[in-house]
Protein backbone atom coordinates (compact mmCIF):
# COMPACT_ATOMS: atom_id res chain seq x y z
CA UNK A 1 0.00 0.00 0.00
CA UNK A 2 1.63 3.03 -0.92
CA UNK A 3 0.23 6.47 1.06
CA UNK A 4 1.07 10.06 0.21
CA UNK A 5 1.61 12.55 2.80
CA UNK A 6 1.67 16.64 2.94
CA UNK A 7 5.38 16.03 3.68
CA UNK A 8 5.25 15.43 -0.45
CA UNK A 9 6.82 12.43 -0.40
CA UNK A 10 5.38 8.54 -0.51
CA UNK A 11 5.67 5.62 1.53
CA UNK A 12 5.65 1.87 0.74
CA UNK A 13 4.66 0.19 3.26
CA UNK A 14 5.60 -3.27 1.68
CA UNK A 15 8.69 -2.82 1.02
CA UNK A 16 9.23 -0.25 4.18
CA UNK A 17 10.77 2.25 2.18
CA UNK A 18 10.41 6.22 1.44
CA UNK A 19 10.61 7.06 -2.11
CA UNK A 20 11.64 10.81 -2.91
CA UNK A 21 10.49 11.97 -6.34
CA UNK A 22 12.15 15.18 -7.90
CA UNK A 23 8.53 17.39 -7.67
CA UNK A 24 8.11 16.65 -3.57
CA UNK A 25 11.86 18.15 -3.23
CA UNK A 26 11.55 20.94 -5.29
CA UNK A 27 14.15 20.04 -7.78
CA UNK A 28 13.68 21.01 -11.37
CA UNK A 29 16.12 18.95 -13.46
CA UNK A 30 17.79 21.05 -16.36
CA UNK A 31 21.09 20.22 -18.66
CA UNK A 32 24.47 21.16 -17.24
CA UNK A 33 24.87 23.54 -20.12
CA UNK A 34 22.22 25.59 -19.30
CA UNK A 35 23.48 26.41 -15.91
CA UNK A 36 24.73 29.99 -16.79
CA UNK A 37 21.61 30.87 -19.05
CA UNK A 38 19.01 30.36 -15.48
CA UNK A 39 22.22 31.78 -13.51
CA UNK A 40 22.19 29.21 -11.40
CA UNK A 41 25.41 28.02 -9.29
CA UNK A 42 24.71 24.81 -6.88
CA UNK A 43 23.46 22.02 -8.50
CA UNK A 44 22.80 18.46 -7.49
CA UNK A 45 23.60 14.83 -9.31
CA UNK A 46 20.33 13.13 -8.33
CA UNK A 47 17.74 15.01 -6.68
CA UNK A 48 18.06 12.98 -3.45
CA UNK A 49 21.66 13.81 -2.89
CA UNK A 50 23.23 15.44 -0.20
CA UNK A 51 26.04 16.86 -2.29
CA UNK A 52 25.89 20.38 -4.16
CA UNK A 53 28.63 21.21 -6.57
CA UNK A 54 29.20 24.44 -8.18
CA UNK A 55 30.40 24.76 -11.86
CA UNK A 56 34.19 26.36 -12.33
CA UNK A 57 34.88 26.34 -15.79
CA UNK A 58 34.31 24.28 -19.25
CA UNK A 59 37.02 22.22 -21.05
CA UNK A 60 37.02 22.35 -24.47
CA UNK A 61 39.18 20.01 -25.26
CA UNK A 62 36.99 17.15 -23.52
CA UNK A 63 33.64 19.19 -23.59
CA UNK A 64 33.36 18.91 -19.77
CA UNK A 65 32.48 21.24 -17.09
CA UNK A 66 34.60 21.26 -14.39
CA UNK A 67 32.55 21.23 -10.63
CA UNK A 68 33.23 20.79 -7.49
CA UNK A 69 32.01 19.74 -3.92
CA UNK A 70 30.50 22.65 -2.18
CA UNK A 71 31.93 21.07 1.24
CA UNK A 72 34.81 20.15 -0.05
CA UNK A 73 36.02 22.46 -2.73
CA UNK A 74 39.34 20.57 -3.45
CA UNK A 75 38.13 17.83 -5.16
CA UNK A 76 36.63 18.48 -9.12
CA UNK A 77 34.53 16.13 -10.81
CA UNK A 78 35.00 16.49 -14.83
CA UNK A 79 30.72 16.63 -16.02
CA UNK A 80 29.94 15.89 -19.78
CA UNK A 81 27.78 19.10 -20.53
CA UNK A 82 24.77 17.66 -21.64
CA UNK A 83 23.88 15.67 -17.93
CA UNK A 84 21.22 16.28 -16.72
CA UNK A 85 21.24 18.30 -13.25
CA UNK A 86 19.25 19.05 -10.72
CA UNK A 87 18.83 22.76 -9.39
CA UNK A 88 15.47 25.23 -7.30
CA UNK A 89 16.12 23.01 -4.35
CA UNK A 90 16.08 24.49 -0.56
CA UNK A 91 20.34 24.37 0.39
Amino acid sequence: MITKHDCKFTIDTQRNEICLTCESLGCKPIKLNQLKKLKEKFFKLNPDSYKVYIVNHYNREDKTFTCSDFDDYNTDKFIKANKIVYIGFTF
